[in-house]
């Protein structure tokens, strides 16, 4: 019976130290710090038709550097005049391929209904960025915009 009970003791003592065991503390780095995401080049223009929507254009980017190996979520954002709308969210690599398609109903969906309202038939200049964030909590970082026709 006291056999059982030193073992039953020596269980516990081992369960208790190596519940106690310090964890890594990891931490980004200052927010002036971070290096956003680079967006590469993209086409200088992109001219959407009917003949055309299944066509694709390729966003590829440079990560960006929260100094944390952890997920880190991009998206491909659209600025025209004063508006930004997410053309695609949660991507977690450091390319997309996007259809013209897709580009068209965003960019030329009205203001009002969530799109950017970008007048179709004309040549207008859209400012491509990369957004990146690590969660809701820490703040989103963008390339410098790349402007297509």
């Amino acid at each position: 019976m006291k056999i059982v009970k030193y073992i039953s003791i020596l269980a516990a003592v081992a369960g208790l130290s190596t519940a106690c065991q310090e964890l890594e503390e990891v931490r980004t780095l200052a927010p002036d710090q971070v290096v956003p995401p680079v967006l590469h080049s993209l086409p200088a223009e992109i001219a959407v038709t009917s003949e055309n929507m299944g066509s694709t254009v390729t966003f590829a980017w440079d990560a960006a550097d929260f100094g944390v190996g952890t997920q880190t979520n991009y998206s491909i954002e659209a600025a025209y005049n004063s508006d930004t709308v997410a053309v695609v969210t949660g991507v977690t690599g450091t390319s997309t391929e996007q259809t013209y398609e897709i580009l068209n109903s965003v960019l030329s969906l009205a203001a009002e209904d969530g799109g950017l309202g970008v007048p179709t038939g004309t040549p207008t200049d859209v400012d491509f960025l990369v957004g990146a964030t690590i969660g809701d909590t820490f703040g989103k970082y963008y390339s410098e915009g790349v402007t297509v026709k």
